[in-house]
């Protein structure tokens, strides 16, 4: 089979795969500071949500691999009030709005920046620093040090790397148990180096992605010192993991691919991908969500638009309600056709926040998206106290 007929048969698989796929939500890669673009604003101090992606390794692309990572239905966008055909209910998935978490509907008591999350597990940031995770309204705290965890897919497992007496050592949790997965802690650097590991992503079968000064390092269960990537996948650069394969950067071409990881530490190219600061696939794998590179680096805090495409088009715009903007790197899929994000007002100096639901209109079946509309949502009571 060509590479064409492959990722064909792969789109076509996707679009089949609907109805029983999990909700997948990838914190976004680094960003590189950027003079911000037209109908983009910038305020300085403002909170930015750690920038490095957190999500799963694949080790097969294909039909097996897509169910693998399947298995609840997709739930449409909840029932309620409807604006241009959008419901203006409250958003499923957990999300953090003027600085309170929402969790099942239900608000999680404290402040909070930002929000991740996996199947019915999530991973916040709290306001003064500190994470914490759990599961609706209970919450789990953590002690990660100056490091940021990073959660799976369906949030089986949570990876963070801390500094001990110099020495760099990586906890992963299994959130089904709350424990830590053996042989975690373990010490992946002595303090002898200044450069401190970081952790890019953890997969469901806790496999961890790690960079340390200009290097990629893998580091699996049993594994007694993490496997230099830059050796077995010489001249890639990995910028973010998803559930679907790894986006890479070719260093010499500069060019931004998804890739496969396979036996070894190896990386393969499986097809081009648009060039961007953030990327996101929907819960199925079809949908592709970004921002144009050079569009959410430095000052930048809020875009007024965010690309989606079918595939490998150029993108349809998907531009917030008149008066607001997008918060940079907030936003998240809640099913395969619908996007939710906070918003803050671009009219005077309030700076009030609401959450938007964004839904896609794709023809099918030629797989293309046709329009976006983006609607601003019940506004939910939140507890300052």
């Amino acid at each position: 089979m060509t590479p064409q007929s492959e990722r064909d048969l792969e789109r076509v698989l996707t679009r089949e795969l609907h109805h029983v796929a999990d909700t997948l939500d990838v914190p976004p890669a680094p960003a590189a500071p950027a003079t911000p673009a037209a109908g983009e604003r910038t305020r300085r101090g403002g909170p930015i949500w750690l920038a490095a992606a957190a999500a799963v390794v694949l080790l097969a692309v294909g039909a097996p691999a897509l169910l693998s990572q399947t298995g609840n239905d997709l739930d449409p966008a909840p029932a309620g009030p409807e604006v241009a055909g959008v419901s203006t209910a409250p958003a499923k998935t957990p999300h953090v709005v003027d600085g309170a978490l929402f969790v099942d509907g239900e608000q999680v008591p404290g402040r909070w920046w930002s929000v991740r999350s996996g199947a019915d597990v999530w991973l916040a940031w709290r306001e003064f620093g500190a994470f914490a995770w759990g599961r609706g309204s209970t919450v789990h705290e953590l002690d990660t040090g100056d490091g940021a965890p990073r959660l799976s897919p369906l949030g089986r497992h949570i990876a963070y790397v801390s500094d001990r007496g110099g020495d760099d050592v990586l906890t992963v949790l299994t959130t089904s148990s709350g424990t830590r997965l053996k042989p975690t802690p373990v010490t992946l650097r002595s303090g002898s180096s200044e450069e401190f590991t970081n952790v890019i992503g953890v997969t469901d079968e806790a496999q961890v992605l790690l960079r340390r000064g200009g290097r990629d390092l893998l580091w699996w269960p049993g594994a007694e010192e993490p496997l230099d990537l830059s050796v077995t996948a010489p001249g890639l650069e990995v910028l973010s993991v998803t559930g679907f394969g790894i986006v890479t950067r070719d260093e010499d071409t500069g060019e931004t691919q998804l890739s496969r990881l396979e036996g070894g530490g190896q990386l393969s190219t499986l097809y081009a991908l648009p060039e961007h600061d953030d990327f996101l696939f929907d819960p199925t794998g079809t949908l592709h969500l970004w921002t144009p590179a050079g569009t959410t680096g430095g000052d930048v805090t809020e875009v007024a638009d965010l690309l989606v495409e079918v595939g490998y088009g150029d993108g349809e715009r998907m531009s917030a309600p008149e008066g607001w903007a997008f918060k940079t790197r907030m936003w998240q899929w809640e099913d395969d056709r619908h996007v939710v994000a906070p918003v803050v007002s671009t009219s005077g100096d309030d700076q009030d926040e609401r959450m938007v639901r964004c839904q896609v209109e794709v023809a099918d079946p030629e797989g293309v998206v046709e329009g976006t509309e983006c609607v601003l949502l019940e506004e939910q009571w939140i507890d300052q106290g």
